[in-house]
């Protein structure tokens, strides 16, 4: 092991959740809506860390506080490679899950009916 392992810092407040890929590095932020950094409001979202650059817009948080963990589809068990995966977990209220495109974007639907949609589409091609 190197005695001075790579190492590097990021300008960014508090990330919540964190995802990787071999060449992409995805957080969620912030905790409470009323976070500023910079004397600027910080909107809640899925930011990539290139920029770094909020990808996927989410709502505010109910009651004003949340944390937003994620995850990037390998590909595996019929859902598309790269697609991202962002858990809401509201201080009230019933937690979702909400899937994007793997360029991020406005959240496309909940895990629920993601879940029903790639059964019937495996059962279809009678993969189930």
């Amino acid at each position: 092991m190197p005695s001075n392992p790579p190492s590097f810092s990021v300008n960014v407040p508090a990330p919540i959740g964190i995802a990787a890929t071999p060449n992409k590095l995805l957080f969620s932020q912030p905790f409470c809506d009323t976070q500023t950094f910079g004397g600027s409001l910080v909107l809640r979202g899925v930011y990539d860390l290139i920029g770094p650059t909020r990808i996927v817009p989410l709502a505010p948080a109910i009651g004003g506080c949340d944390e937003n963990y994620l995850a990037i589809s390998p590909g595996l068990g019929g859902f598309a490679n790269g697609n991202i995966f962002v858990v809401n977990f509201p201080v009230a209220g019933t937690p979702s899950v909400f899937q994007t495109p793997p360029g991020g974007g406005a959240p496309i639907g909940e895990l629920s009916d993601l879940f029903i949609e790639s059964v019937r589409s495996r059962a279809a091609r009678g993969a189930c």
